[in-house]
């Protein structure tokens, strides 16, 4: 049990220093706190009411169909969270900003001879409830997101697109608490693309229909009542029917990720 906690321990600092040796950079969570695992926590009296996460990882992105591609690389992550007594509701505050490397398949609708520099970010607010106790918490999430790609932010060589998108869905979020330090961590969740646009220099395009999957397992470990480190395993699916007229009806998107950060 000694060597398991030890390498629990130095195990997202590991993976830290991987990913920072290859300029990847990424993050997200929330910790209920310290004391949710500890006796206090029945009366919560000294549980945290807003918490603040700051993390980094690295990501991989694959674009299939017309859109052949992928892109390598790595964002930064802040959230925001406020709890309400008892920690029965939460509101938190998600905005995400990344880069990374893109290459495109020779048969690719945007097919460029050498690589690019990518640009994305994403804003993520949302509201929920716990819907199980405080010792094993499960919070029903009602989420908002706003997203964007660019493929290309480095060349004007190469004539690319941009592409945009709002959605809304629903997640589940939970804990379990392992030891009064150590827990861990998962998600799952759908959201519906109600709204979302390719931008080429023909123009912009709409979309007809979309939506995303995504879900994530990992842990956290409280150092402190107000500071834990956390890693996490995550990835997300975005399917969507484009109607650009050069492009198939259907596009899929997949991405697959790393991150590690503090939660305080």
């Amino acid at each position: 049990m000694i060597l398991i906690k030890r390498l629990l321990l130095i195990l997202p600092f590991s993976f830290g220093f991987l990913f920072a040796s290859v300029g990847a950079g990424y993050a997200t969570g929330y910790m209920m706190g310290y004391c949710q695992a500890s006796g206090t926590c029945n009366i919560c009296e000294s549980c945290p009411k807003t918490q603040y996460t700051l993390g980094i990882g690295g990501i991989y992105l694959h674009q299939s169909k017309d859109l052949n591609s992928q892109d390598i690389g790595g964002y930064v992550r802040f959230a925001f969270t406020e709890f309400s007594p008892k920690q029965r509701f939460n509101l938190t505050i998600s905005s995400l900003l990344g880069a990374g490397k893109h290459t495109s398949q020779s048969q690719s609708l945007f097919a460029t001879q050498s690589p690019t520099t990518s640009l994305f970010f994403e804003l993520r607010p949302k509201v929920g409830i716990n819907i199980l106790s405080q010792n094993l918490p499960l919070f029903l999430n009602l989420a908002y997101t706003f997203e964007g790609y660019n493929p290309n932010v480095s060349s004007s060589k190469y004539d690319l697109y941009s592409l945009l998108y709002q959605s809304v869905g629903g997640e589940l979020e939970g804990l379990i608490f392992m030891n009064p330090k150590l827990r861990l961590t998962y998600s799952a969740g759908y959201d519906y693309i109600f709204s979302g646009a390719y931008k080429t220099s023909q123009g912009r395009t709409k979309f007809d229909n979309g939506s995303t999957i995504r879900a994530s397992v990992g842990y956290a470990y409280a150092l402190n009542q107000n500071l834990a480190y956390y890693m996490k395993l995550q990835g997300k699916i975005w399917h969507f029917e484009s109607t650009l007229s050069v492009t198939t009806k259907v596009q899929n998107q997949y991405t697959a990720g790393i991150e590690l950060g503090l939660e305080f």
